[in-house]
């Protein structure tokens, strides 16, 4: 009752809380639900505040010296057209998130550090500066190759068994994408 206040009380990036609450559905596998668990329980402490213009723009100007000072703004509308909407990167976002915070975590990461690891990976795709004018194709790193594949265009989702070929295929890309230190 307690998580389910906070996710109905904690800001978001559009639709995040709606991904939220299907994974935590008692039909869905523990890698989803713990991930759901330890993003609202550390959405707030793993992303600068969203209302808050000067401390996102010190943030990411303290992480992107390099960059242009006013894309700040951009890349926070960009890191919720990731996160909260319903693109390819969306999809493959909340497919995958579940299985990048179990390996992180079984690699010894802290979960609030995990989840920030999982922000600052949407982050990456949001750079792309033709995010926008490509909805269908994946900007997140480590899951680029599948523009190749047309198969998994829209249709890359999992099955119910977690111990279903989805799953585990879902988990292993996961493990590569980490131990390629793309999050």
């Amino acid at each position: 009752e307690e998580l389910k206040e906070k996710l109905i009380l904690m800001q978001s990036f559009g639709k995040d809380k709606h991904h939220l609450f299907r994974l935590l559905s008692a039909k869905r596998s523990h890698t989803e639900q713990d991930f759901a668990r330890a993003y609202i329980e550390n959405f707030d402490d793993a992303r600068v505040d969203i209302e808050d213009e000067n401390a996102l723009e010190r943030a990411f100007n303290a992480q992107n010296e390099h960059e242009d000072k006013s894309d700040f703004a951009e890349m926070r509308y960009n890191m919720g057209q990731v996160i909260g909407q319903e693109s390819a990167d969306t999809k493959m976002w909340w497919t995958y998130a579940p299985y990048l915070f179990e390996g992180l975590c079984n690699d010894g990461v802290d979960p609030k550090e995990a989840v920030r690891r999982l922000f600052e990976w949407t982050k990456e795709a949001a750079k792309d500066s033709l995010y926008m004018d490509e909805p269908n194709t994946l900007h997140l790193p480590g899951l680029e190759e599948f523009n190749q594949q047309k198969m998994f265009q829209n249709t890359y989702i999992l099955g119910q068994d977690p111990k279903g070929s989805s799953h585990q295929f879902t988990r292993q890309k996961a493990r590569e994408i980490i131990k390629a230190g793309l999050i």
